[in-house]
């Protein structure tokens, strides 16, 4: 389980990379949180992510029950979860 104080220091740090990036088009100033539901396979515990701009921020497990931050251009996310993962 993540510590409420190592979330909200993550998340602050996401929205500073964020404001700090340049505006590229009129899909910058999007801000979605995205939720995808648990399921199977490569799902089964479920998936959030934070969509600013034209990029998403989520976060992966890694090894050493450490969290590695993933910034993923949103058509390249929504590719893999709505069209590859079929979720």
């Amino acid at each position: 389980m993540i510590s409420p104080s190592l979330m909200k220091s993550v998340l602050k740090s996401v929205l500073m990379l964020a404001l700090i990036g340049p505006a590229s088009d009129a899909h910058s100033s999007v801000v979605e949180y995205l939720y995808i539901e648990a399921n199977e396979g490569s799902s089964a515990g479920g998936h959030v992510a934070l969509r600013l701009g034209d990029y998403v921020f989520d976060f992966q497990n890694a090894e050493l029950g450490t969290l590695r931050a993933r910034r993923t251009p949103w058509e390249h996310f929504a590719y893999l979860y709505a069209v590859r993962e079929n979720r």
